[in-house]
């Protein structure tokens, strides 16, 4: 799918800024100069079903329904969404955070235990399907990955951005 997302890149001209691959969809945050989102989108999803199948033998859709975008005009969203999407893989009920642990944490009613806060980053720093481990500084970023647009709203100093996104990315699953 990664290499695949690249290729699009290439195809397509849409920059890629984050990403989160689940088990039956994937998010992102792309700008499309071209106004091309479905043609690309179409394109990647019909070539990564394909290729999938024909390898498992198998048939069928495999995204959960149609692709969704929610447009974004402002660069400090993106940063916001970027969060959103990189915290993706660790909010559900296996780390305490399903829908109903996310409310009540959102309402200050209850904070994390010192255990979940540490299972929910260290979950996130080693899951190998998202884009946050670039961001983060924890390997080294695809060609095709904008990360330097969405870090430069982390800090002002370049040295410090990818401290900085840690530091955000951590306090929303420990506070």
């Amino acid at each position: 799918f990664l290499e695949l997302l690249g290729e699009t890149h290439r195809r397509y001209r849409i920059r890629i800024y984050a990403y989160s691959l689940m088990t039956n969809h994937w998010h992102g945050v792309v700008q499309t100069p071209d106004a091309n989102l479905s043609a690309a989108m179409q394109w990647l999803h019909l070539s990564y079903a394909s290729w999938f199948n024909a390898r498992h033998r198998r048939v069928g859709p495999l995204f959960a329904g149609r692709f969704g975008s929610t447009p974004i005009e402002d660069g400090a969203w993106a940063y916001s969404v970027s969060l959103y999407v990189h915290l993706n893989p660790v909010c559900h009920d296996a780390f305490g955070l399903g829908r109903r642990a996310r409310q009540v944490e959102g309402r200050g009613l209850r904070a994390p235990s010192e255990e979940e806060a540490t299972r929910r980053v260290a979950a996130l720093r080693s899951y190998p399907w998202s884009s946050y481990r670039a961001y983060a500084g924890y390997c080294s970023a695809p060609e095709w990955l904008d990360l330097e647009t969405v870090l430069s709203r982390a800090s002002r100093t370049r040295s410090e951005r990818q401290s900085a996104y840690r530091a955000d990315a951590t306090a929303l699953l420990t506070k």
